[in-house]
């Protein structure tokens, strides 16, 4: 089996400030977090850069987006997964985004949300944006969900194939490097569909149904409590994701055939 690292930490330091005791703690989570976020960021900007979109908006949307997200994926978990606190202090805990707990879908919902008001108001093509970072979200997250193999949370139902993972002596299924894989798998598929040039919209939804599949596929093995059908939440807005994708093909491709009559 494979081994579990569980909650390494980069440094930690303790600070005094006269009668101030400080201790700093910096996880590997929060580390590789912001990494893919960075990297995301960076090869979104590269993509965008090269066409009409100045400069400072592309940096005022990214780095907008990329908080919103971080927000988002921390609210989630404290209204699903965390234990209950009062009103004010879930929003306090909410701006804790260094802290290991982020819900990868909420704050995909979230960010992509703030990402289309955004487009909105700066008057920006929607669907040939969403084409440009399509593959930075797919490299982004197959970073990202590394994160929790490190972090020790997010691992499967138990397993005797011989990749699982050690956890007291029992092996489990490492679902979080089967979505990191999945998720460097769909950026080179998308990269072979971009190379095919396609109409706008068709990376993006593409994205929409590779991954909705392949985190719908995966909750099959985790813990996740069932809320609808027998599926848990997680399933559930991926179903949505699905949908949202192929209802972007379908218009795409019927757009395309009535240009064509």
């Amino acid at each position: 089996m494979l081994p579990y690292a569980n909650n390494y930490v980069v440094f930690q330091k303790a600070f005094s400030i006269g009668s101030w005791k400080l201790h700093y703690v910096l996880p590997y989570y929060t580390l590789i977090v912001f990494l893919a976020l960075l990297v995301g960021s960076y090869v979104a900007y590269k993509r965008i850069g090269e066409g009409n979109t100045s400069k400072r908006v592309l940096f005022t949307i990214l780095i907008v987006t990329g908080i919103m997200t971080l927000l988002g994926g921390r609210l989630f978990f404290l209204l699903f997964y965390a234990p209950r606190m009062p009103f004010f202090r879930t929003i306090i805990e909410t701006f804790a985004v260094w802290k290991s707990g982020l819900v990868s879908l909420g704050g995909f919902l979230f960010g992509i949300t703030t990402l289309l008001l955004l487009l909105k108001l700066f008057k920006i093509k929607i669907l040939k944006f969403l084409d440009n970072i399509a593959p930075a979200l797919a490299i982004g997250m197959f970073i990202a969900r590394s994160a929790c193999y490190v972090v020790g949370c997010c691992f499967g139902i138990r397993t005797t194939l011989p990749w699982g993972i050690n956890i007291g002596g029992l092996g489990y299924h490492p679902t979080q490097i089967y979505s990191s894989f999945y998720c460097l798998i769909i950026f080179i598929i998308l990269k072979v569909i971009e190379d095919k040039k396609p109409r706008e919209g068709t990376l993006f939804a593409s994205l929409m149904i590779l991954y909705g599949f392949s985190r719908f596929m995966v909750e099959f093995i985790r813990f996740n409590p069932k809320i609808l059908f027998g599926l848990a939440l997680q399933q559930v807005i991926t179903l949505g994701m699905i949908a949202t994708g192929v209802i972007m093909v379908y218009f795409i491709y019927r757009k395309k055939h009535n240009k064509r009559k």
